[in-house]
């Protein structure tokens, strides 16, 4: 009896540590938890309790307790699938980074200020844009949402079921990457619209009167009309990235 309670409390011990193995590594990456200003003792303590949460889902998964080879086999791609499904995510934020970077470099908004956040050099509505989305993120439970999406997950891919082919998530993180810089390049379309048609007019108007500075001159509007630009399309694109990171914890 001692012996069977004993291997039993072992089995669900070890199945807790390979849930956490998987769920740890996203809590380290996603959004709002994985930021480095957010202390390593709290991104613990969010992924310890989540995985505290959904071992329950894996009860009688695990059969036994497998030889050190085997263990290590099986905490190493747990690992990798949290690893990846954490880099997917906190890809899809910096979403908001490229998007500012083009907005801040099409309509000079990027000289009127300095980095203000974690990114030391960059452009303040990159910062601006992820600090809001990671409010936004909180806001709309988009955490719950991913707690609700790791725990399809587990049930679609159950722990010990081999080792995961490293080629399945190379590709899965190149998808990432492309969808990343094409999320980011359409959130910012309509001021790469409006900055060339600003642009292209002062081209005309400086071919027209060659000795005026037109650019020197016009650089306040431009500014001016980037600010508002921004001002009203900020809804729209914290809005379309909430509905794509919805999207993306559908596809886990």
């Amino acid at each position: 009896m001692s012996a069977t309670l004993s291997s039993l409390l072992t089995l669900q011990v070890y199945t807790y540590l390979l849930v956490f193995c998987r769920v740890g590594a996203v809590f380290f990456l996603m959004p709002g938890f994985g930021e480095t200003f957010v202390p390593a003792r709290v991104r613990l303590g969010a992924g310890l309790a989540a995985s505290l949460v959904l071992t329950p889902l894996q009860a009688g998964v695990i059969a036994a307790v497998p030889p050190p080879a085997h263990l290590a086999a099986q905490v190493g791609s747990e690992l990798l699938i949290g690893l990846t499904i954490g880099v997917w995510l906190r890809l899809f934020v910096y979403a908001l980074f490229i998007a500012g970077a083009v907005i801040a470099q099409q309509l000079a908004l990027n000289h009127i200020f300095n980095g203000v956040a974690e990114n030391i050099g960059t452009s303040a509505l990159s910062n601006l844009l992820m600090l809001t989305g990671i409010n936004l993120f909180f806001a709309l439970n988009l955490h719950g949402s991913t707690l609700a999406a790791l725990a399809d997950n587990l049930r679609d891919m159950p722990l010990g079921q081999g080792v995961v082919p490293v080629e399945l998530f190379t590709n899965r993180i190149l998808e990432a990457v492309g969808s990343t810089f094409a999320t980011g390049i359409s959130l910012a379309v309509p001021f790469l619209v409006v900055g060339t048609l600003l642009y292209a007019a002062l081209g005309f108007v400086n071919r027209a009167m060659p000795q005026m500075m037109v650019f020197f001159v016009a650089a306040p509007a431009i500014t001016a009309t980037g600010l508002v630009l921004f001002l009203i399309a900020l809804p729209m694109i914290l809005t379309q990235w909430a509905g794509g990171f919805e999207a993306l914890l559908a596809n886990f």
